[in-house]
This record gives C-alpha cells, sequence and structure tokens, in this order.
C-alpha cells in the first residue's frame, strides 16, 4: 500500500467517525462527557479534512 492509498484510507475512515460522533452528539447521546466528545469530533474533523 502506498503512502497516498494510506492517507486516502485513513481520512475515509476519520470521515465515518467525524459523521457518527456528530450524529451522535447531535441526537443527545454524548451529553454524559460532552467536552470529550466535543474534542474527538475536532480531531476526526481534522484528519477527516487533512489539516
Amino acid at each position: 500500500m502506498s503512502t497516498n492509498d494510506f492517507g486516502a484510507q485513513a481520512r475515509s475512515i476519520a470521515a465515518d467517525l467525524a459523521t457518527i460522533i456528530e450524529e451522535n452528539i447531535a441526537a443527545g447521546r454524548c451529553a454524559d462527557r460532552p467536552l470529550f466528545w466535543a474534542e474527538q469530533r475536532a480531531f476526526w474533523g481534522q484528519v477527516r479534512d487533512g489539516s
């Protein structure tokens, strides 16, 4: 697997995780630890966006 393939796969997984986290936050499933989930959303969003 080339580096580009690995990067694309990592961004794809990050996009899935960011979407799942965003949906769970919107549905109120993350109220127990809001700061943790906000940090996770920010982290996976950065990976997804290649930042």
